[in-house]
This record gives C-alpha cells, sequence and structure tokens, in this order.
C-alpha cells in the first residue's frame, strides 16, 4: 500500500521536472582588430620606369601625423623602388624622411593615403617584394606592413622613328642587244649600169693645099713704069702665103681652149 503511494506522489514531480527547458545566452565574437599598416589597389604587374598607384591603410593613433614610405625590389634589392613628393622622387628605402609624404589620421585613427610610385629602370626586374613603412612625425616610432609582391617586366624596347630615307633604287637588268640577223635575198637579174661616156668634141682640121712656090718672085724695076704699079703687083703672092698659114693655125688654137 505504502509503495503505491510512492509511487504516485514521485511520478508527477519527475514528470513537471521534464518540461522544463534551458534558456541558451548568446555569446558575441569580437571582431578582429585590424592591422595597423596594409597596402591595397596594388598592381599585379608594372614595367620599370613607369609609374603605378597604392593605397595605404593606417589604422593608429588619432589625430597622429606619420612619414610614408614604400620599398623593396627583387632579390632582396631594397632600392628599387621610388616614391613622388610633389615633383620630386625620393628612394623609398633610405631616402630622408622629410622628403617622403605625409599624412594626418582622423578621430578613430584612421587614413588611407594614395601614394605613386615607380620601379627604376636600372634594375632587375621579375618578382618584387614590397613593404609599406611609417614613422610618426617627430617621433622615432615605426610600423611596417606585410610582405606584397608583384611582378615587374621590362618596357618594350624603342621603336625607330622612320626618316626620309630615299629608296634604294633596283638595279634592273639592261637587255642584252642580241643581234637579229637579217636575210638580204640576192636580186635576180640585175643588170649593171654602162658607164656612158660623154664625148669630147674635137675639131676635124681640114687641110687646106698651098701650092708651093719654087722660085721666089722677082723684082724687075722698070726704069720706064713709075714706082707704084710695079711694087704693089710684086707683092701679092707673100701676102696670100701668110693668110693661108693663119687659116692653119686657127683649128689648132681652138682645139687646145676646147680641152
Amino acid at each position: 500500500m505504502w509503495s503505491h503511494f510512492l509511487l504516485f506522489f514521485i511520478v508527477p514531480v519527475i514528470a513537471q521536472t521534464a518540461t522544463v527547458s534551458a534558456t541558451i545566452v548568446p555569446t558575441t565574437t569580437p571582431l578582429p582588430t585590424p592591422l595597423p599598416l596594409t597596402i591595397s589597389n596594388l598592381p599585379s604587374q608594372v614595367t620599370k620606369g613607369q609609374e603605378f598607384s597604392v593605397d595605404l591603410n593606417l589604422h593608429t593613433k588619432v589625430n597622429q601625423s606619420y612619414q610614408l614610405k614604400v620599398y623593396g625590389g627583387v632579390n632582396s634589392d631594397n632600392y628599387s623602388i621610388e616614391v613622388q613628393n610633389g615633383s620630386n622622387w625620393t628612394n623609398g628605402y633610405n631616402g630622408a624622411w622629410d622628403s617622403l609624404p605625409q599624412t594626418i589620421t582622423n578621430s578613430e585613427g584612421n587614413s588611407t593615403p594614395h601614394l605613386i610610385l615607380r620601379f627604376k629602370t636600372d634594375k632587375t626586374s621579375g618578382t618584387c617584394q614590397l613593404v609599406a613603412k611609417i614613422k610618426e612625425t617627430g617621433g622615432n616610432t615605426y610600423l611596417l606592413s606585410s610582405i606584397y609582391s608583384l611582378d615587374v617586366i621590362d618596357p618594350p624596347p624603342p621603336t625607330s622613328t622612320p626618316t626620309d630615307t630615299p629608296p634604294t633604287p633596283t638595279n634592273t637588268p639592261v637587255p642584252t642587244n642580241i643581234p637579229t640577223t637579217i636575210i638580204i635575198s640576192s636580186p635576180t637579174n640585175i643588170s649593171t649600169p654602162t658607164k656612158i661616156i660623154t664625148p669630147t668634141l674635137i675639131p676635124t682640121i681640114t687641110p687646106t693645099i698651098v701650092p708651093s712656090i719654087t722660085s721666089p718672085p722677082k723684082i724687075i724695076i722698070s726704069p720706064s713704069a713709075s714706082n707704084s704699079s710695079s711694087t704693089s703687083f710684086d707683092f701679092l703672092p707673100h701676102i696670100l702665103v701668110g693668110a693661108g698659114s693663119l687659116l692653119l693655125l686657127v683649128p689648132l688654137l681652138i682645139a687646145k681652149l676646147g680641152k
């Protein structure tokens, strides 16, 4: 009987205890503290001698002035990066702090300065390792960022400027004079011209028969006759002989002059 009474009393108590649920209290996970100095907007590849830009992200003291630099290079050569400040370029590793850019954090201790950099042309190309470094202005407190990498390539070879050079004349082969054989057929039945000799007029000389005088004329002077009548009669033969001689000489002279 007592066992039934105890069972009746204990079972409701157990049942009532089992219905009570535990209340879960959520826990808040604190956000990680941002790094005091990082680099952002870093290009993956740059060309030697050409400018490129990066941003520094500062999470430090509030309203604090800092001087900024970035340095690095290929194969641990930390002298390969130059930082621009106005119109001047300063080596990021050993350049004077006063010649480098500055920034001031806000009331929350944040600042995002923008830096212009370039990789020196006389340095080795390859994978470059970069580090940002800041210093409190007027103090000796320094902060370093993590190491960042980017590829550095050589610039393309310079393009030669074309000059106004006259084109080189092409050696055009001169055609060879090939003799052409011309066949000339011999003319058929070509008569040889006959040389015509112009005849020379030779005067014909007709001989004149002159009677021979066997005896010279005699002059007879008659004492009774007058001088004039006897002299004229005796000289007539001589006149005839002279006229005949002249007639013989005239054709000969004409023939001589004609030649």
